[in-house]
């Protein structure tokens, strides 16, 4: 599924696309709607919904922070040998 922000204006009870869409004739789409207005910012203000950032709270960290998970998980290593040794009968 494809997510496109398009700003709208409503009038006489219709949505009037500000930008065009680049969509067959005829296909279904979703509308969420999140006004300027309730949000407390102007409509030119367009940003992304909050609900689609990070799963979880995330805080800055200082690059050095990193140096305690530094071998932590083995990264490495040779897959062609690893396969060798799981899937050739002859390997040695």
């Amino acid at each position: 599924m494809q997510h496109t922000w398009v700003k709208a204006i409503y009038r006489h009870g219709t949505l009037q696309l500000q930008e065009p869409v680049d969509l067959p004739e005829g296909t279904e789409v979703l509308v969420e709607l999140q006004s300027g207005h309730q949000r407390g910012q102007e409509t030119a203000s367009l940003q992304q919904p909050s609900h689609l950032g990070p799963a979880y709270p995330t805080r800055p960290q200082p690059p050095e922070s990193l140096e305690r998970l530094v071998g932590l998980i083995a990264v490495g290593g040779d897959a062609l040998v690893d396969a060798e040794a799981l899937y050739d009968a002859d390997w040695h």
